[in-house]
């Protein structure tokens, strides 16, 4: 299976929220990062096809209807609180056109851990209730590709670990677009990093590729509290912490201090260093 994007564009009025985007996906997770207003979910709308590119066609290998092989998880929990979970998945599975759903439904709560809470109303769920019954209607009918935006937005440190093991346990064998702007969210278990800045893609590589792209570009050192700001106007500091021994920085620049220590980047850094300035690949 293959997901063919070539040359999407979309604009609001003046605002350009997509650019000459030219992607292929085969089966893995992507990472879909890039700060708020980069045009993920514009990506993700026209994919679903809730929205028309101005411009650009996305076609599948083998030959096929994107809408048919799709599961959408979209960023709003935009549910039917007077619904159960169990009734919700049924209407959705009657929206899709699933013959007998029952069995699918019935494994489906249980993998997402609601199976003792699916005959109650969805308006008492917490978010991360109502995030894992969005991500069962999802994979409703075994879909090929996933669409997942913003899956783990405003959940708490456990609900986020719980949605990004049920995301990875049902990527096999499927192509996951998962968009977000929280680097945790894909760094241990997106394939692929997709990064969007203004529209525009930065590229798409392996994790491990975007961290060699700045290795020797991240370091740490200790400053004095009256040095801070000097610091930050020349630099960009990723972190500052405090303790007895004195204020350690992390600085990601392509010219670190003679001073600093080189450090290991990680995919945080890999976000700041080329959204935090005019840094191309």
């Amino acid at each position: 299976m293959k997901c063919i994007m070539k040359g999407l564009n979309k604009s609001y009025g003046e605002k350009k929220a997509l650019v000459d985007f030219n992607c292929t996906l085969t089966p893995g997770i992507y990472g879909l990062l890039g700060p708020n207003g980069a045009g993920k979910s514009t990506l993700m709308n026209i994919l679903s096809q809730n929205l028309k590119p101005d411009s650009g066609t996305i076609t599948l290998e083998p030959k096929g209807d994107i809408l048919h092989t799709l599961g959408y998880m979209p960023q709003q929990q935009a549910l039917y609180e007077d619904f159960s979970a169990r009734s919700f998945l049924y209407y959705m599975a009657g929206l899709k056109k699933l013959r007998s759903p029952k069995a699918e439904i019935e494994h489906l709560l249980e993998v997402v851990n609601l199976s003792g809470a699916a005959h109650k109303r969805m308006g008492s769920y917490s978010g991360g209730m109502k995030q894992r019954v969005l991500l069962a209607q999802a994979l409703l009918g075994d879909p090929s590709i996933l669409l997942l935006d913003e899956p783990t937005a405003g959940l708490d440190p456990m609900e986020r670990i719980r949605i990004r093991n049920f995301i990875s346990e049902f990527s096999r064998d499927k192509i996951v677009l998962l968009a977000t702007h929280v680097v945790s969210d894909i760094e241990y278990i997106a394939s692929h990093v997709i990064l969007l800045r203004s529209g525009q893609m930065l590229g798409v590589r392996s994790t491990g590729e975007w961290l060699d792209s700045i290795q020797g570009k991240v370091c740490e050192c200790v400053a004095a509290e009256e040095e801070i700001e000097d610091y930050q106007k020349q630099y960009q500091i990723s972190n500052i912490f405090r303790e007895s021994g004195g204020i350690h920085l992390r600085i990601i620049s392509d010219t670190p201090p003679e001073h600093a220590v080189l450090v290991k980047p990680m995919l945080e850094d890999v976000y700041l260093y080329y959204n935090g300035g005019s840094h191309e690949v």
